[in-house]
């Protein structure tokens, strides 16, 4: 009998390995800029960068939650963003 368990498990978890690879592959697709131009696909988002003399803007706003406590994309790369800098 845990041979046969073990045998499952195994197959369960080469599923979720391969459903993780495949997602993160297709996000790096997403995020990619010369995946999107030779494909010509819309970024999954678009962030604009603005020098101003020695400050720094985004627009749209990043660095700060729009949902706090909450996890979201928009909350991920914010917290990406405070850590870099």
């Amino acid at each position: 009998m845990e041979s046969y368990v073990d045998y499952v498990n195994e197959i369960v978890l080469e599923g979720i390995s391969q459903a993780v690879i495949t997602a993160l592959k297709h996000l790096n697709e997403q995020i990619d800029p010369v995946h999107i131009k030779k494909h010509e696909t819309i970024p999954i988002f678009e962030i604009k960068l603005e020098l101003n003399g020695s400050s720094v803007s985004y627009d749209p706003p990043v660095g700060q939650c729009a949902i706090p406590n909450q996890v979201t994309v928009f909350n991920a790369v914010a917290g990406w963003i405070n850590d870099f800098f």
